[in-house]
This record gives structure tokens, sequence and C-alpha cells, in this order.
């Protein structure tokens, strides 16, 4: 037989998105009431309650998604919540780590961790122990390497740009010095072999991982070389999304010139008159990467 408290929960419960549902829910749940309740005959403002569902799958299905139940005990450092929730089959991804680390909320990160979830969010650039060193939170820095994050994965296929790159460029050398201590000499020695590899006129382009979605630094340096050799260039200033060039000689063909333009840069596409004057005028131009 139902209690009081399991009515009540599966009154606010149907329809999670109401101002306030979440602490009622929260109450109710500390009251003993069960969220694996199979739904009972019901509708909502947006339709009938799927019956045999639990409370708690619904809630999912039909509003907890807007809510966020787990994002929301994480922000306001509900642990013993988020506890609950998870106990009782709430699902959870990778971004609510994220999100922990980004709270730096050590509790949340120590139990998400602990259901399995991958510190190394595999499909990302970025990783979550990146995310943490750019913070300066050492614990939770030791915390991610522990669970197997990989001190060694690089952003934006740079190898210099590691999480303790990222520390260190936020100026966290304590952190910095720490994930470098966990790194490998066969590491350290590919790396000097890369970067000795490379154009040293182009050498802040990699030091601010200057790259886009689909173009890596690489790719942006290998066209840079072309113009160089062709019309030479000086990179004035960059920045992880953007640069400005000063050219030596003018393209003879800009038409044609500009196809190659828009070919590396296609935002430039919505503003190219202003930014074509002012290669004809300057023989400068800026391209920039959203």
């Amino acid at each position: 037989m139902n209690s009081k408290s399991d009515i009540e929960l599966f009154d606010v419960a149907i329809e999670p998105w109401i101002p306030g549902a979440i602490q009622k829910i929260k109450k109710y749940c500390t009251e003993g009431a069960n969220p694996n309740l199979v739904c009972m005959n019901a509708s909502t403002t947006r339709g009938p309650v799927t019956k045999g569902l639990t409370l708690l799958t619904h809630s999912v299905h039909e509003g907890a998604f807007r809510v966020d139940l787990v994002g929301h005990q994480i922000r306001n450092k509900q642990l013993s919540m988020l506890t609950y929730l998870f106990e009782n089959g709430m699902p959870y991804d990778v971004s609510k780590l994220s999100s922990a680390v980004r709270q730096q909320y050590i509790p949340a990160v120590e139990l998400l961790l602990a259901q399995g979830i991958d510190p190394d969010r595999p499909d990302d650039d970025e990783t979550m122990l990146m995310l943490a060193a750019s913070l300066g939170n050492m614990d939770i820095v030791k915390m991610l390497v522990k669970a197997g994050a990989d001190v060694h994965r690089y952003a934006f296929d740079n190898i210099e740009w590691t999480a303790s790159f990222v520390a260190n460029k936020a100026k966290h050398k304590d952190v910095a010095k720490w994930l470098k201590s966990q790194m490998s000499k066969e590491f350290f020695a590919k790396q000097k072999e890369v970067v000795a590899s490379r154009n040293p006129k182009f050498r802040n382009l990699y030091k601010n991982a200057t790259s886009a979605e689909d173009l890596s630094t690489d790719d942006i340096v290998n066209k840079l070389e072309q113009w160089d050799k062709r019309f030479g260039i000086k990179v004035k200033k960059s920045d992880g999304c953007s640069l400005s060039i000063l050219f030596e000689a003018l393209p003879e063909n800009i038409e044609e010139f500009w196809d190659e333009v828009i070919d590396l840069c296609p935002d430039i596409d919505d503003n190219n008159k202003a930014v074509l004057h002012q290669l004809e005028t300057k023989k400068s131009i800026g391209l920039w990467w959203d």
C-alpha cells in the first residue's frame, strides 16, 4: 500500500518541470517515498502518463532532462540527494563530471568517478584534466589522474597542449610541475623532436593553439608557409581562434587569391568587402574562426 509520501511524490513527479518540484521531490524522498513506484493512470498538461513506468523513469523522459536533477544537485552542492539519485538509478553522463569539475565540487567528482565515468572524455579535444588544470585545482587533478586520466593527452593535434601546458599557461605553476612529474621521458623526447621540426616563424600559433573545429594548427601553418614562400608574410598577432597577417607583396591576382582565403577561413566571407579592402590598402588581413 502506498504511503502518504508516495502519493504526494507521485503528484509532483509526474510534472517535474513545475517550479518548486525539485524541492518537493527531495522532501518526499527524504520522508521515505519510493521513486521506483510504478506510475498509475494519470495525465499532465503535456499528456497522459505512460502506465507501467516508474516515477523515476517518467521524470527522466518527461521533465527531469529539462530540470536536470543531477546538474541541479551538483550546482547546489547537494551531495546526499545526488547520492540518492544515483542509488535509485538516475542516469548520468560525462557532462555531469565536467560540470562537477567546473564547479570544483570535489565530493561530486569523487562520486561520479566512482560510477565509472571515463575521465578522459575521448571524443573531445580538451579533457577534464585540462579543465581542472586550468582552474588550478590540485585535488581534482590528482583525483582524475588516479582514476585513469592520461597526462600525455594533448589537444588540437598540438603535442605541446597537454594538461601541464594548460596549467602553466594559466599560471598554476604547482599543478603544472606535478603533472609534468607524472609524464614520461619518452613523451618529452617526442615533444622536443616535433617542436624542433616546426617553422619558428609560426611558433606563436602553436603556443596559442590557433585552430578551428575542422582545422588543426598544422593545417593553418601549412597554408601560411605556402603564402610566405609566394608573397612573404609576417604574423602580427595570434590567439586561439584568430590571427592577423602582414604581406610583403600582394598577389598579382587578388580575386584568385581571395578564393584561397575563403577556403582557409569561411567565416570571412560574411565581411569580405571590408577585409579585402584592408588587404588591398594596408597589405594586411585578419582571419578568424568562430
